[in-house]
């Protein structure tokens, strides 16, 4: 994972099949709060794709990468346990640990650290990239090692107020664009390619 994985994420989202991730096993629960109990349940849509040799990302400009990712729900109010286990070579708790960013996730409580696996809690919505890599790395504004790690996408509930919204359809004929709004409610529909060729919205 290059330093600069911000845009390795962008990049990939935009570029890249993803295939199911071996590199890291994942379990999840959503616990009352920040220490709360909950059993642990494994997490089946972790995700992988690689970076190809060219990318405008400056820490790691014409150099390969690839990157790990999940998404997980968090409720309102409530907060996340999570157990990574890494099955990447080389790596385990004992050479360094981190889920960053580190300046939110330090206020959540201190790790669980055993072998290749760490448990943590999260209690907030938002992107964490979970690390098993030596503290030194990242003191050396210099580097521009890369090391494979996993992002965790923790997004909020989704609710739609599909009553009151109107699916957008997939097979729109126009020739000019649409306006669909402003104060109105409208969804595109799980399953659906929308392939319009041109921008008509």
């Amino acid at each position: 994972m290059p330093r600069c994985w911000w845009n390795l994420i962008l990049f990939s989202a935009q570029q890249f099949t993803a295939a199911a991730s071996s590199q890291y096993t994942v379990q999840a629960c959503v616990a009352d709060g920040i220490g709360q109990t909950c059993v642990l349940q494994p997490v089946s849509n972790v995700r992988f794709t690689s970076q190809p040799t060219q990318s405008s990302c400056a820490d790691n400009h014409g150099e390969a990468g690839s990157v790990s990712w999940v998404d997980l729900t968090l409720p309102a109010g409530r907060a996340l346990k999570v157990q990574v286990t890494t099955n990447v070579a080389g790596q385990s708790s004992s050479s360094g640990f981190f889920v960053r960013p580190t300046r939110i996730t330090r206020e959540w409580g201190q790790p669980e650290l055993s072998g290749t696996s760490a448990t943590f809690y999260l209690g907030n919505t938002g992107q964490f990239s979970v690390e098993f890599v030596a503290e030194s790395l990242w003191r050396n504004q210099q580097s521009t090692q890369e090391f494979p790690a996993l992002m965790l996408f923790v997004n909020p509930e989704l609710t739609l107020p599909l009553s009151l919204a109107q699916q957008i359809s997939a097979d729109m004929e126009l020739i000019e664009p649409t306006n669909l709004g402003p104060d109105q409610a409208y969804y595109f529909a799980a399953g659906v390619t929308y392939d319009w060729t041109l921008d008509k919205i």
